[in-house]
């Protein structure tokens, strides 16, 4: 899986692997070299079947957010990583919760209620 590879190449600096084409690995998308775009387009999409696959390894969750840098949030696709994010602890979900309550602006496949939605389906999985 692109979110959670195995076999990186010796020399390889990202946690994820969002271009994989036979041999070739690269962290990079055709429409953004922002590292929140290039985590942000392989959580997508979300929703509640997405729990499932997304939601395996709570550590790799937050080590592949805190690869996406400083700007994961506010970059390209930054609310649907800050939405990924959710799934790393519930301390992660419940800033998340808060962020997106006082965020005013949302990627125009999303909005605050899915975003909400979202992260309300994560704690009631976590219990």
């Amino acid at each position: 899986m692109w979110l959670e590879p195995a076999d990186l190449p010796a020399g390889y600096a990202h946690t994820i692997v969002s271009i994989s084409w036979g041999a070739k690995r690269d962290d990079a998308t055709w429409f953004s070299a922002e590292p929140s775009a290039i985590l942000g387009i392989q959580a997508l999409p979300l929703g509640p079947v997405s729990l499932e696959y997304l939601a395996g390894d709570p550590a790799r969750v937050a080590e592949n957010v805190a690869d996406a840098g400083d700007t994961a949030f506010t970059g390209p696709l930054g609310d649907y990583v800050q939405a990924y994010s959710a799934l790393g602890s519930p301390d992660a979900a419940s800033a998340a919760a808060t962020a997106f309550a006082a965020r005013t602006t949302f990627d125009d496949g999303w909005s605050k209620s899915l975003a909400l939605a979202w992260v309300a389906a994560v704690q009631a999985r976590s219990g």
